[in-house]
């Protein structure tokens, strides 16, 4: 099996890194998705813990640079979840929809007052329904066996 750089061509498990953290084509495995996200909660409790105990410690210039952290990792994990809904034949357009409905709810209960947080309070609950239902299909179902409009199916399927 041909190796090539971290950032480079060659095949590491389903793709070189590069692909795996950037490129939205293609599909991605249950079991990877699995291991990755794990690895980006691990990455995100640790950060948070970092702005505490800088927090804490009143270095606030470190505190915010933990903290300003979080979001660089939604973009790797955003892509990553675009590639395990095209292994269920999905379009990863549901993120979208899902991130939108919570979007949506913040200037929703703001802009209308009282009248507003019955639309934010709907919102929400739509919101948080997309999200758990994506969740489930994500990590608890089967990717389509054998090719989809997405592309062949992931290594070690």
């Amino acid at each position: 099996m041909q190796q090539a750089g971290i950032l480079g061509e060659g095949r590491t498990g389903s793709g070189s890194l590069w692909r795996v953290l950037l490129s939205p084509h293609g599909r991605m495995a249950r079991r990877e998705f699995q291991r990755w996200s794990l690895g980006y909660a691990a990455a995100a409790v640790g950060l948070v813990c970092l702005a505490v105990v800088f927090a804490r410690l009143e270095w606030r210039p470190a505190a915010f640079a933990s903290a300003g952290l979080l979001p660089l990792l939604l973009i790797p994990a955003t892509i990553q979840m675009i590639r395990r809904l095209h292994d269920l034949d999905r379009t990863g357009w549901w993120i979208v929809l899902s991130d939108a409905l919570w979007i949506a709810e913040y200037p929703a209960s703001r802009l209308a007052g009282e009248a507003g947080a019955a639309g934010a309070a709907i919102l929400s609950l739509v919101g948080l329904g997309l999200s758990l239902w994506l969740m489930v299909l994500m990590f608890g179902r089967r990717g389509t066996p054998g090719p989809n409009r997405f592309g062949p199916a992931p290594d070690g399927v």
